[in-house]
């Protein structure tokens, strides 16, 4: 299952596809790997 929100890109990585769409602590689109990596090193 892949998710291609119209439209949306990762900030991060500037992927457009990806299982889960997450935002980052500013509230910006990202890609599930980069929320995840993010969220790991609060």
């Amino acid at each position: 299952i892949v998710s291609k929100r119209a439209g949306t890109q990762c900030t991060n990585c500037q992927t457009t596809t990806t299982t889960l769409w997450r935002r980052n602590a500013s509230g910006d689109p990202v890609c599930n790997a980069c929320g995840l990596y993010y969220k790991l090193r609060q």
